[in-house]
């Protein structure tokens, strides 16, 4: 009986006229049943659904065959069917239910309602909560006004405050109570698609004037796309704090699942998904053409062309487009400066190219690059990198509908913070006692768990005494903040080990077995599962040491370069499930395999090199087919950094790999937390890249490339960053005003040569990461101890944790102040907040940052601490 359904459902799979007759679902047909790893049990389920009757039947069928035709390999691995099917159920009952479901053309619904997931976040039934939470707040309204009216439910839940790069789930992030852009994004675009709007996550990779990136929201309304700043409600769409940065940046994009036919430009096109290009809906743009030369000067075919943005000392790829059979490929990109960066096998060059003057190159690949007379050792080059200039913005809203929808955003902040009062205070956990812990430290593991405590509090009272050989406080240490807040207690309590000292030293068992962590992963259950699945299935093949560990992953795990495109992590039995990878889910994997068979591993996130214990020492794990490079012939480099500068900020350290220099991350790694930086590295070609961003935008770059050889030592000092010495406009100190005195009586009451002026729009994403910048420089501030002002727009100023005690907050005459700054830099102010200066007692203003930027709080301080100003 069950080859005769198995038999029916594969005949009604497999016939395409009982879908859409077009060439589209066709192609889908195909690509669903030449998909690797889909279990038999869902191609019978959705077989089901096509031997029923009625269109909600046949749309199941479709939307199902859809989704699993493209879906990363993460998602196949690690949920099951039933997730799937409440996807597609509750988008199908979505359009049934409001107005607008009706006018939503197929394609459109298919790609931006459809699909459940909208970047790298971890999945969960959100759509379905959000939906019903939702359903009868907007069934009446016009599907503009509740596009607009979903953005304040998220707001009333979620606002911006910084996180580490692992993307929450959007009920997690709704628990917390706030997420970083992406996951402020995620969530809204998960509440836009649960009510049935059709809705993607724009994404600028790295701003162009500044070291960042932001992501936000374009919903599809009445025939076109908008845009909206997700959790930060506008009292009309396309408007947002970003809409004017977004007129400088060199690229936005956003991933697009599934076979696309839409009319953007591709910039990528694959079998599972396509980015798709929509810089020109933001920027003024320009299309730059790219010929390239093999090193016998013929047309180098399938050439691939990296088009690099400076942002946080580096340069990063904004896209990567292959040549054509003449060598050619071409980018829409912004009016500013970007580093072309051609490449094949381990030939490559690269050049300058400025958009404003120029828009083809001719670029001839070497494997020496593109100074093949001048010995890597001794080549240093400098690009002086201009971000293109931004446009005007029309600003359509009155300013009664801007007040209304400020005492709106007001309310929702009460909203949001009295859910946060919920949490447990100091007081309240003082009434538990844990061995493990003193009262301080308790309250801060509970208080950083924040939404997730009652799951944590559990945890940890599972453990209120000492037992021998658990280390409770160590393991809850090496969980990350977000760990924290989205983790149940049984996850973690099945990732608790016990230390066996005959085994191996304690810093190793700390290092490389007791971590519930590996890298970006979301922590799952996989130990216990993950042994009896080896030990069960596997019981001759696998034994525990290294190197069988080694070559069974080598055998029986499948590198797909291109099956997990949205780079969210395979969970340890997900992977051992589908045995079918990326090289990062299979690395995560190797470490999983290792420590659930009690020997030592762990994965270096700053180099991607796996490490396990055996033999007395920390062994390096390859997977690549080449051998290891004993640690007696690696080379010694030592970084001098008297300046103290910071990683990501002034410096990266790069290494030369499949034709391009790929940045080391050491981000919050001690090891470059140290004036002299010694790091122990295989013979290779490196290169260091520094730069210094003005408050323009603009950015001096220094690349300086070397070679290391076997126990070579090598010692490099970061060079020094060199400063502008020039001013930007002068004011009245005598007749320009502030709380009633002149800016000259100011700076004569405090005793200091410059103060600061600030003019804030409070609540904005901008003002809160300037904020958190003052706090993190709270101390150096108030030693300063000069006048500090913040002079703000309408609203109610927060009072801000880390605020300097000589920073003062005035609410009179930011208007005027923004119209006396604009004259004084003849014009050129876009009134974008935060608009921030630093001036000297003769008028100068010697330092301007408007809008987003990112260091502004140390760029400050050294504005007051130059001394030729």
């Amino acid at each position: 009986m069950k080859r005769i359904l198995f038999f029916v459902c594969f005949i009604a799979i497999t016939i395409p006229t009982l879908f859409a007759q077009t060439d589209y679902w066709t192609a889908v047909q195909q690509d669903y049943n030449g998909r690797y790893g889909i279990p038999e049990n869902v191609r019978l389920s959705i077989g089901q659904y096509m031997i029923k009757s009625g269109f909600r039947s046949r749309d199941m069928a479709q939307y199902l065959t859809f989704l699993y035709a493209y879906m990363p390999q993460s998602d196949l691995a690690d949920y099951d069917f039933d997730f799937f099917d409440q996807q597609v159920k509750i988008a199908c009952e979505a359009r049934e239910t409001f107005s607008w479901g009706k006018t939503i053309p197929e394609d459109i619904f298919r790609h931006f309602v459809v699909v459940y997931r909208v970047n790298n976040e971890d999945l969960d039934t959100a759509r379905a909560y959000i939906f019903h939470q939702l359903k009868d707040r907007i069934k009446d309204m016009s599907m503009y006004n509740a596009a607009l009216e979903v953005n304040h439910w998220c707001h009333e839940h979620v606002d911006y405050q910084p996180a580490d790069v692992r993307t929450s789930a959007p009920l997690a992030t709704l628990r917390t109570s706030h997420g970083r852009c992406g996951e402020e994004s995620t969530l809204t675009v998960t509440a836009l698609r649960a009510v049935g709007i059709p809705a993607r996550q724009c994404y600028t990779p790295r701003w162009a004037h500044c070291d960042d990136n932001h992501a936000w929201v374009e919903v599809w309304v009445d025939g076109k796309w908008w845009f909206l700043g997700a959790c930060e409600p506008d009292p009309d769409l396309n408007m947002g704090w970003f809409a004017y940065p977004s007129t400088r940046t060199m690229m936005v994009h956003t991933n697009v699942f599934g076979r696309y036919e839409g009319p953007e430009e591709v910039n990528k096109r694959t079998p599972y998904y396509s980015c798709i290009n929509v810089l020109s809906n933001y920027a003024d743009t320009a299309t730059a053409y790219i010929t390239v030369y093999d090193k016998h000067h013929l047309p180098a075919k399938n050439a691939s062309v990296c088009f690099k943005l400076y942002n946080y000392a580096e340069y990063y790829t904004l896209a990567e487009v292959k040549t054509d059979e003449n060598g050619r490929a071409q980018l829409n990109t912004g009016l500013g400066d970007l580093l072309v960066w051609a490449k094949q096998g381990n030939d490559y060059t690269y050049a300058k190219l400025d958009l404003r003057k120029q828009d083809h190159l001719v670029m001839i690949l070497s494997d020496k690059g593109p100074n093949p007379w001048i010995s890597a050792g001794n080549l240093i080059q400098q690009f002086s990198m201009v971000p293109p200039a931004g446009k005007p913005l029309n600003n359509r809203v009155s300013a009664a509908a801007q007040l209304a929808c400020n005492k709106r955003l007001a309310k929702e902040d009460k909203m949001r913070e009295a859910y946060r009062k919920t949490f447990p205070t100091k007081l309240q956990t003082d009434k538990y006692q844990n061995e493990y812990f003193t009262p301080e430290e308790f309250y801060d593991v509970i208080h950083r768990s924040e939404g997730n405590h009652a799951e944590i509090m559990r945890f940890l009272q599972n453990h209120s005494k000492k037992e021998e050989g658990l280390y409770l406080k160590e393991f809850v240490a090496a969980l990350a903040d977000k760990d924290l807040r989205d983790t149940k207690a049984e996850t973690l309590e099945s990732h608790l080990t016990y230390f066996k000292e005959e085994h191996y030293p304690l810093e190793v068992y700390l290092k490389g077995i007791l971590p519930a962590r590996i890298s970006n992963e979301l922590i799952r259950d996989w130990r216990h599962d993950l042994r009896e699945a080896l030990v069960n299935t596997l019981p001759e093949e696998v034994a525990p040491s290294v190197g069988q560990l080694n070559d069974w992953t080598k055998r029986y795990i499948t590198i797909d370069l291109l099956c997990n495109y949205y780079n969210c992590p395979i969970s340890p039995m997900g992977v051992f499930k589908i045995r079918r990878a990326d090289a990062h889910s299979r690395d995560i994997f190797f470490v999983a395999l290792c420590r659930c068979l009690d020997i030592p591993a762990y994965l270096d996130n700053a180099s991607n090199q796996i490490y396990a214990w055996g033999n007395g020492a920390w062994q390096e794990v390859s997977f690549e087919g080449g051998k290891s490079v004993p640690q007696e012939e690696l080379a010694t480099l030592t970084l001098h950094n008297p300046k103290g500068y910071t990683y990501y900020t002034h410096y990266t350290l790069q290494r030369f790999e499949n034709g391009e220099y790929v940045s080391y991350d050491f981000e919050n790694d001690p090891r470059v937390e140290v004036r002299d930086i010694v790091l122990n590295l295989p013979p290779g070609k490196y290169c260091l890249s520094t730069g210094n961003r003005y408050s323009d935008g603009e950015v001096l770059s220094e690349l300086r490339f070397f070679t290391l050889k076997k126990k070579d030592e090598y010692t490099i000092k970061i060079p020094e960053l060199v400063p502008r010495n020039n001013t930007y406009g002068r004011l009245d100190m005598n007749i320009n005003k502030l709380n009633g005195k002149s800016l000259s009586e100011i700076l004569q009451e405090s005793g200091k040569e410059k103060m600061i002026l600030c003019l804030v729009a409070p609540g904005t994403e901008p003002v809160n990461h300037l904020m958190k910048e003052i706090a993190a420089k709270q101390s150096e501030y108030e030693a300063w101890n000069g006048p500090m002002f913040f002079v703000m727009k309408e609203g109610q100023w927060k009072s801000e944790p880390g605020k300097p005690k000589n920073l003062r907050v005035i609410t009179e005459g930011y208007d005027e102040l923004v119209e006396i700054f604009a004259k004084a830099l003849d014009g050129e102010l876009a009134g974008q907040s935060p608009m921030c200066f630093v001036i000297n007692k003769k008028g100068d203003i010697i330092y301007v940052s408007e809008g987003y930027n990112i260091g502004v709080g140390s760029a400050m301080l050294e504005a007051i601490n130059k001394v030729f100003q």
